[in-house]
């Protein structure tokens, strides 16, 4: 089987097992991934489907390859995930970071 990222068009051939019905999201290549956008379910490669297409909005290239207006909703699973993280979580850098940042905004 066939699948085709919905705003490229580039296509890849699909392993998929020989008995039993399986959902197609657990078949895609590696970074590929089903996103929402403004309702519609679409199956976005990794380049398409990356984060980086959908900080501060929807990207212009996305927008152009879909055919969508500029005030789409969208859902970003993984970003959602990144901003309920705990300090625990993470690493020192970033916590040393921080604090650097923290102290420069006080002055």
């Amino acid at each position: 089987m066939k699948v085709c990222c919905d705003a490229c068009k580039i296509e890849v051939e699909l392993d998929m097992p020989k008995s039993g019905p399986v959902a197609v999201k657990e078949t895609l290549p590696r970074r590929w991934r089903p996103r929402r956008i403004d309702g519609q379910v679409y199956v976005l490669c990794d380049i398409c489907g990356n984060l980086n297409q959908f900080v501060g909005g929807l990207s212009a290239y996305l927008q152009e390859l879909l055919n969508l207006p500029f005030n789409v909703e969208f859902e970003t699973p993984e970003y959602d995930g990144l901003i309920e993280c705990r300090s625990a979580n993470i690493p020192k850098s970033r916590k040393i970071a921080e604090k650097k940042a923290a102290a420069i905004r006080k002055g």
